[in-house]
């Protein structure tokens, strides 16, 4: 039982957990928070909300919907690696099946990319005489033979590209080493202020406008490593820009 000193009233919860005070409230009607204490009318939440709070931020993270957060705190007996199975098994069928869904849909995109019809009109013409099943074997009948990777292209201006390369040369001077690996190159800096603030938004900027490769980030001891891999004409002229031999 906790003491007056160490209750926490809801606004201190909701500081510290980050979670809003009327969604602590909600999270109470429906049964994921146990009724608190009230003591002059007020709840007076016990420290360890902080824990239970930190379980369910968790579960949303992991996109848990709020009845299998109930069942994480269900009472009975079971260890908690058998409760986060419990509900996180049908997530993972359900992100499965999106992934896949997301996979079709780029395969989709791809093939309409392709497309040689003359009109748009044909295009339509083409679609509503197949059924949905077969629309993309016919659009296959009537494409290019082009590969399904992503165009080898930067989609920057020269001005952007300009700007793009001041940017790196700012980090320049904290390259370590470069060096070819297979299908790409991996650079690796020393972690300096300069580099731990613009090398993360360097990498994702360079994963939106050359998106023909890969662009992974990682810490390996004292350095933070920057690798790259994607389609070898691509690889060359990323490694001519980058100054990798």
């Amino acid at each position: 039982m906790h003491t007056t000193d160490d209750a926490l009233p809801i606004g201190e919860v909701a500081r510290r957990s980050g979670v809003p005070a009327t969604t602590l409230r909600y999270y109470e009607s429906i049964g994921i928070l146990p009724e608190v204490e009230r003591r002059s009318g007020r709840r007076a939440y016990p420290p360890s909300i902080l824990e239970v709070l930190a379980v369910v931020r968790a579960a949303r993270q992991a996109g848990l919907n709020l009845d299998a957060v109930k069942l994480l705190f269900a009472d009975g007996e079971g260890l908690p690696e058998r409760r986060w199975r419990e509900v996180g098994e049908d997530r993972i069928r359900a992100i499965d099946d999106a992934v896949a869904g997301l996979e079709r849909a780029r395969r989709m995109v791809g093939l309409l990319m392709a497309c040689q019809c003359r009109t748009i009109v044909e295009c339509g013409r083409r679609l509503a005489s197949q059924p949905i099943a077969e629309t993309e074997c016919e659009l296959c009948s009537n494409r290019k033979e082009i590969s399904m990777e992503l165009p080898i292209a930067c989609t920057l201006t020269a001005e952007e590209l300009t700007d793009r390369r001041s940017l790196w040369r700012r980090i320049d001077t904290d390259v370590a080493s470069r060096s070819r690996v297979d299908e790409g190159f991996r650079i690796a800096y020393a972690t300096t202020p300069e580099v731990e603030r613009l090398l993360p938004s360097l990498a994702d900027a360079e994963s939106r406008c050359c998106s023909f490769a890969s662009w992974r980030l990682a810490k390996e001891g004292e350095q933070l490593v920057l690798s790259v891999s994607g389609p070898a004409d691509g690889i060359e002229a990323l490694c001519h820009e980058f100054g990798v031999d």
